[in-house]
């Protein structure tokens, strides 16, 4: 079964293998500068467009169209997809806290063994505050392994995430609905710049959804197989999505929720909640083995309820601003509403609404409350934005059911077109196209002398760049979690002989840096030396 479905992806990779070289060479011909495109070139292209616009909706209706359209809008998406993953992939987005904090557990993993941080040469602490679960460090340790250790290296398999996860989610609409609504969803997947903003960096949350969406599908095939395995492997999948990153513990009232919303409708409700809690069990287990290790359950999941340790009353408020005055915020709500309207007028109509798309709406209800509980970071909310996007197709279907398709079609595409203007302009990914910081990070450590003592001060995103070098680092994340403390005595002796620190953090803790000289800017970063 699962190596049917994935013997499937891998047909798809091996036709749609070229379009990356050719997307490249094009891009090479033409001296293509995304960043220096001008705004205004870029929409009269689009507005020059709209007759073929015109053209392409009546070849919709054409017989002779029926069986190539579908197959050309699903190469053009995916092709999309793998070319805007992959492209700048170690400088767009640039490296950051989180991201090198959980690259450090893949680290450690791949050569000690140890789901930890190094502090020192020889010297490790619980990884607990790690929030990323093994469903993400594992197979990343297996790729520094066998590649080698290098950002590169990890962003590629985050690649590898994003298009699957693109993948699965046409392969989920298109069997709920048909091609026209998967294929309108896999455009938008594609233009959606969020999705190559959280998911080319090493995190969770692309990932949580490539198991989440893959969870949704198989479930819905359960729903007509009625077979056991199925049901098994729904709940390992829905098992690795849940313990892939905090966010997505929603799921497991989500299923349970959507479950007993359904419950006339499943004649086995017993059967599949039996099979579906053992196969999340299996995947449960490893999880709180390696997770609590060095804490205990109390202190992680204390953690993951408040990791910021804000008072909820502002948390609240600041985030409830967030949604009438942020643009992302407030696409996501109006994607949302979308989606809840064009449910609930099914419901009332007493039409038919699948268990998935349930599953997937209650998910995102306690994705869209919990999100009021935290300090407001976009991505907290980004994988239930992902699913209103993917159902947003079919809810504009249901909502305007008495026009033509075709005014749909337009309706979506006009959203691409924005979606696109936004991924290429003004999006976090744009902003760093012509970045050069990872190439500086690189050149400046593959400079230092092997023998020589480096310390990393708040910049656990820069020890991928080090090739198996020691080194002795210091970081905070929280008030409450800081990793090296005790380091920071040999930091003020001057111990080190050369000392990595943001540019920004230097300026304001100046004295803590007195034994050692500047020596270097490099990227947002200064490296210092001993002064002798």
């Amino acid at each position: 079964m699962i190596l049917v479905f994935y013997g499937y992806l891998t047909k798809i990779f091996l036709i749609l293998l070229p379009l990356r070289l050719i997307f490249t060479i094009t891009l090479i011909k033409n001296n293509l500068q995304l960043n220096k495109l001008k705004s205004e070139k870029f929409l009269n292209n689009i507005f020059a467009w709209i007759p073929s616009l015109s053209f392409g909706l009546k070849m919709i209706g054409s017989r002779n169209m029926d069986k190539i359209w579908p197959k050309l809008i699903f190469i053009l998406g995916l092709g999309l997809v793998l070319f805007l993953a992959t492209y700048k992939l170690t400088e767009s987005p640039p490296v950051w806290l989180d991201e090198g904090v959980f690259t450090q557990v893949a680290i450690n993993l791949a050569q000690f063994g140890e789901h930890s941080i190094m502090t020192g040469p020889g010297n490790f602490v619980s990884a607990w505050f790690a929030t990323t679960g093994y469903s993400v460090t594992v197979p990343i340790a297996l790729t520094f392994k066998i590649f080698g250790i290098n950002l590169f290296v990890a962003r590629s398999l985050m690649a590898v995430f994003i298009i699957l996860m693109a993948l699965v989610s046409y392969f989920l609409i298109k069997k709920e609905f048909d091609w026209l609504w998967a294929n309108l969803s896999l455009l938008l997947l594609a233009t959606f710049a969020p999705l190559y903003g959280n998911g080319k960096s090493v995190l969770g949350e692309v990932p949580g959804l490539f198991f989440l969406v893959s969870a949704l599908f198989f479930l819905n095939i359960s729903q007509i197989t009625k077979r056991k395995s199925y049901y098994l492997f729904t709940g390992v999948l829905i098992g690795l999505c849940v313990i892939t990153k905090p966010i997505f513990l929603v799921l497991i009232p989500a299923v349970i929720g959507a479950f007993y919303l359904k419950r006339k409708t499943i004649p086995n409700l017993i059967e599949q909640g039996i099979f579906l809690s053992l196969g999340f069990g299996l995947a449960l287990i490893p999880w709180l083995l390696i997770q609590f290790s060095g804490s205990s359950l109390v202190q992680v999941f204390g953690h993951y309820a408040n990791p910021y340790d804000l008072p909820f009353k502002i948390v609240l408020l600041t985030n409830l601003k967030q949604f009438i005055s942020e643009a992302q915020p407030i696409y996501f709500l109006l994607l949302f509403v979308v989606w809840l309207l064009a449910y609930f007028r099914r419901f009332y109509k007493k039409q038919f609404i699948s268990l998935t798309e349930t599953t997937a709406l209650v998910f995102s209800v306690l994705i869209f409350i919990a999100y009021f509980r935290i300090e407001g970071h976009y991505r907290y909310f980004f994988p239930a934005q992902v699913l209103a996007l993917i159902y947003l197709p079919n809810s504009l279907g249901v909502l305007f059911f008495s026009y033509s398709r075709k005014i749909i079609v337009v309706i979506v595409v006009i959203l691409i077109i924005f979606q696109s203007y936004q991924t290429i302009f003004h999006s976090w990914v744009a902003t760093y196209y012509q970045s050069t910081r990872s190439a500086e990070i690189t050149n400046t450590f593959s400079s230092l002398p092997k023998t020589k003592k480096i310390f990393i001060y708040q910049a656990p995103e820069t020890v991928v760049f080090l090739a198996g070098q020691d080194y002795y680092q210091f970081f905070q994340i929280t008030k409450l979690i800081v990793v090296g403390q005790d380091n920071l005595k040999m930091l003020m002796a001057g111990e080190m002989d050369f000392v990595v620190v943001p540019i920004s953090l230097y300026q304001t803790q100046e004295n803590l840096f007195k034994p050692y000289l500047k020596f270097k800017e490099f990227g947002k970063y200064l490296l210092l030396t001993k002064n002798i």
